[in-house]
């Protein structure tokens, strides 16, 4: 029984739902402008947006104020084996509503000040009526959903200060809150399948920070930029809200929620990107914009969690004995981003990411990201409106896929992908 559970949605509780393609840190959730050439914007970023890209850009001088608005809807979709072989459970298509709202304003020709709150991350998937027959005949009718409603919340104070006309740096101040709901199926033919619903999971945090700088010599065409975003453990704690128990005889056992608390720890771990922009040509119409950005999800080794349930016949149930394993792996991305300005008021965007393979290859499962390598394709536009107000925009494409086993045994080809939408309106002056 523990094995299966272990195997179920429980694994997609916290921090890195997924790293990677379909869900929880994508190249970036918001801003048309920065999505559109991947978020590769640590060297480029400026005004209210670089709370998230790179703090530094705050200093940017501009504009004396700027205030931005983003909607990011996403869809997303998981698929994957779960009790048999080289059988392929399609999770339903989930979307979820991202945006951001975030203003900068400038104290001084040097120093900008900075305010925003914006969904940093997140995932959503769910599989209804999964079959478990394969298990055991007893299990055909059990058809309880397994899924993942998870979002993580930043709002962010910061600064930027241009120490000089080419170099800026900057800092920010990140109070991080997580929210999950998650609905976990799992069993053995030996003993009984369970199917287990905790609500209501969240923590609060208050000691993340990015660190960033900029470097581009007026004029010159080229620039470099780097953001440090500071690691954030926590333990997010809510309620089990509802066990079933089905006996391997094929009858329902009674349950009784023995500790109703429930609690789920990971870590948001360390990111550092490194990126650098280059205007071809004298005219500047064209931008190459290169970036890299390592992150350290190698230490999140396992979800540990706590809550119970009695069942009659079959005793306590403990979720603290089944630690979640995950084994990850340090995440690696590279992206190409590319702008022309084709009109004075119109630039056109596109861009492309790469992301190295962080779900180990033995720890697979249908509601995680896929034990691959992900691809991310955008393409997008940008347009003055007015003399002050910018509208932005881009589509976004996110796929990755492998082959590997789950911690059944089971064994088949895993797909996470995401479709998103980004719209951005931006006001200066």
């Amino acid at each position: 029984m523990k094995k299966l559970l272990k195997s179920s949605v429980v694994a997609t509780l916290l921090i890195g739902a997924t790293a990677h393609s379909a869900g929880f840190e994508k190249t970036v959730f918001w801003s048309g402008h920065y999505t559109g050439i991947v978020g590769a914007a640590s060297s480029v970023v400026k005004g209210a947006d670089s709370l998230y890209f790179n703090p530094a850009g705050l200093a940017d001088n501009s504009q004396m104020a700027s205030v931005s608005l983003n909607f990011s809807p996403t869809f997303a979709k998981f698929s994957g084996p779960i009790a048999v072989s080289g059988t392929t459970v399609n999770g339903n298509t989930t979307f979820s509503p991202v945006g951001a709202a975030l203003a900068s304003y400038h104290l001084t020709d040097q120093l900008a000040v900075g305010v925003g709150y914006f969904v940093t991350g997140g995932s959503k998937n769910q599989f209804d009526n999964t079959d478990f027959s394969a298990i055991s005949p007893a299990y055909a009718t059990f058809k309880e959903p397994i899924k993942l409603d998870l979002a993580v919340t930043e709002f962010s104070l910061g600064a930027g200060y241009a120490v000089t006309d080419a170099l800026k740096i900057g800092a920010a101040w990140r109070i991080s809150k997580v929210h999950a709901a998650l609905a976990s199926v799992g069993g053995s033919a030996a003993t009984a399948i369970q199917a287990v619903q905790l609500d209501n999971l969240t923590a609060t945090r208050y000691n993340g920070f990015r660190l960033g700088a900029q470097y581009a010599p007026k004029d010159s065409g080229w620039g470099v930029g780097a953001n440090v975003r500071t690691p954030v453990s926590f333990i997010a704690k809510g309620d089990i809200t509802s066990a079933k128990l089905r006996l391997g005889t094929g009858t329902d056992a009674t349950t009784t929620i023995a500790d109703k608390s429930a609690s789920a720890s990971s870590e948001f771990p360390l990111q550092i990107s490194i990126g650098a922009f280059y205007d071809v040509g004298t005219e500047k119409k064209f931008r190459i914009i290169p970036e890299y950005t390592f992150t350290r999800y190698a230490v999140d080794k396992q979800i540990d969690l706590t809550g119970s349930f009695t069942a009659t016949g079959v005793g306590t149930r403990n979720l603290a004995t089944t630690p979640f394993v995950q084994g990850w792996k340090n995440q690696n991305n590279f992206r190409l981003g590319v702008e022309h300005y084709c009109m004075p008021d119109t630039v056109l965007r596109a861009g492309y990411a790469l992301t190295t393979q962080v779900t180990p290859t033995d720890h697979a499962r249908a509601a995680f990201d896929a034990p691959g390598t992900g691809n991310t394709f955008v393409i997008g536009a940008g347009k003055v409106i007015a003399s002050n107000i910018t509208l932005d925009g881009a589509l976004e494409y996110s796929r990755a896929s492998g082959s590997g086993t789950n911690d059944l045994g089971k064994t088949g080809d895993f797909v996470a992908k995401a479709y998103d939408a980004h719209l951005s309106v931006g006001y200066g002056f």
